[in-house]
């Protein structure tokens, strides 16, 4: 218990994903707890995510601001996330943010009701947007945010081979389905990390960093999938064995095949990367090694 509430405090201070996955947590353990009137462990856990937490709380009443804040980018990402001119699954800048940004003055509640509303004249625009961000999952390319996948494939051989996000979801979201199928409570913490997981990548856009940490659950279920798939091969289960392989093909296929919300291939490359490492091959004296970027680059975007 105390190793769970430390992990959990650190777990906040990284990432703010934990302001979902903390009171999920309590709420099962207290209700553990009840059924087995044994509130000892959810104290610990409880008086140990205090401690871990307490230097954020110090600052912030130092500072004048929410006891639990750690950013300040909510309001931008909710916006950029949810906005009628919102993208699913790359980073752009609505028109509506500075519109909502001054009606809500930046407050939580203020943004998330003033970002809703643009929605009044077409009500289902909201779902349609979630929709296809929930699409963009199966999307095989990598939205760039800060840097860009491919162009890390053309320089490190760990990222070109590593296995791709579309691969692992689909095996995993096969042992996600077997899981709900079985019900099979021995899954129920994956589940409710899921739903938390999921719902912080949807509040915003759902960039290739941000996806990425699914991959936490995919690479257990997908694990479980396959072990499922070898088991009713050894017993000689070929309807079962058909099944999972038919799921996984289909997946697969649905990933690759042409999509609107997909990019096309030629697309999965910026030229921002390979400019900026001509530049700086420029100034460490480096001219063929700028030339070579540049070179690059004409082979990935032909003008």
């Amino acid at each position: 218990a105390a190793a769970a509430g430390l992990l959990l405090g650190l777990g906040l201070l990284a990432r703010e994903t934990f302001y979902l996955i903390i009171p999920s947590a309590l709420l099962v353990l207290l209700f553990k707890s009840i059924r087995q009137k044994n509130f000892k462990p959810l104290l610990i856990l409880s008086a140990t995510l205090a401690l871990t937490l307490s230097p954020l709380v110090l600052r912030n009443a130092a500072a004048g601001v929410g006891w639990l804040s750690t950013s300040n980018r909510f309001a931008e990402n909710f916006i950029e996330g949810n906005a009628p001119s919102a993208t699913p699954a790359s980073f752009s800048i609505p028109y509506e943010l500075g519109d909502i940004l001054n009606r809500s003055g930046g407050g939580i509640e203020a943004v998330i009701h003033e970002t809703l509303a643009t929605h009044r004249q077409d009500p289902g625009g909201w779902g349609r947007l979630q929709f296809r961000k929930i699409v963009a999952l199966f999307d095989p390319y990598e939205p760039p945010d800060n840097l860009s996948l491919y162009y890390l494939a053309d320089i490190s051989p760990f990222v070109r081979f590593g296995l791709p996000h579309w691969l692992i979801f689909i095996p995993g979201l096969g042992g996600l389905l077997l899981g709900i199928w079985k019900r099979d409570r021995r899954q129920g913490w994956l589940w409710i990390f899921l739903a938390c997981l999921l719902a912080g990548i949807l509040f915003t856009t759902v960039l290739s960093r941000y996806r990425q940490s699914l991959a936490l659950l995919w690479i257990p279920w997908a694990g479980w999938f396959l072990v499922v798939c070898r088991d009713a091969l050894q017993n000689k289960s070929l309807l079962r064995f058909s099944l999972a392989a038919a799921f996984l093909l289909l997946g697969w296929r649905f990933c690759l095949q042409p999509h609107p919300c997909f990019r096309p291939a030629q697309a999965y490359h910026r030229s921002t990367e390979y400019r900026l490492a001509a530049v700086i091959y420029e100034k460490r004296g480096q001219p063929e090694k700028a030339r070579e970027s540049l070179n690059k680059l004409s082979d990935k975007m032909p003008v």
